[in-house]
């Protein structure tokens, strides 16, 4: 008679692990997805950071000025 009361505290302990397990996979699951969500949006921080710190591309006079055409050239009068 021994054997069996262990046995029952076993199953009954089994019992209330068993009713918090899905409790507690979402409680893991929303953790987790939220940590995924701090570890995107500070990868976009970082994104923006780096791109601001680079320097800006500078604009060639031959990029800004419009192609010659005719009566336009002011250069050559």
């Amino acid at each position: 008679m021994e054997l069996g009361v262990p046995l029952l505290v076993k199953q009954s302990r089994w019992r209330s692990v068993s009713r918090l397990q899905p409790m507690r996979l979402w409680f893991t699951s929303a953790r987790l997805s939220k940590f995924k969500t701090r570890q995107t949006w500070m990868e976009m921080q970082l994104d923006l950071l780096i791109w601001m710190q680079q320097p800006v591309a500078k604009l060639t006079s031959a990029t800004q000025a419009p192609p010659n055409q005719p009566g336009t050239n002011f250069d050559s009068a």
